[in-house]
């Protein structure tokens, strides 16, 4: 087992020296989508959450739906832990946390 990690560590590490370097200046927000369990109306669209960041003039690169993996009760009305997230330039941040958006931290493989 120790061996498999030490292998894991060292791709890790292989696959971030690997990276576009233009993606370092990037980060990861988020806000959740609003869907329930038990309830059939979808959470926000992607594009519609897009669009709000666009008319604050930020620029989007990437955006995707991403569930925080969490467990939670089987229960009516408990938010599913979805959210819409984006990349963006990171000199925004502090204007999407403004706008109630949070940094996020996301695998490139989700």
């Amino acid at each position: 087992m120790p061996i498999l990690r030490f292998l894991l560590l060292i791709l890790s590490v292989i696959q971030f020296s690997c990276e576009n370097t233009d993606s370092v200046d990037r980060v990861w927000v988020g806000r959740s989508d609003g869907s329930k369990s038990c309830e059939e109306a979808p959470g926000v669209a992607l594009e519609i959450t897009k669009s709000e960041l666009e008319k604050s003039k930020i620029k989007v690169y990437e955006s995707k739906k991403v569930d925080d993996g969490l467990l939670r009760a089987q229960m009516c009305g408990i938010e599913k832990g979805i959210s819409n997230a984006y990349l963006i330039d990171r000199s925004n941040l502090d204007l999407v946390q403004g706008l109630g958006f949070v940094l996020m931290k996301i695998d490139s493989s989700q």
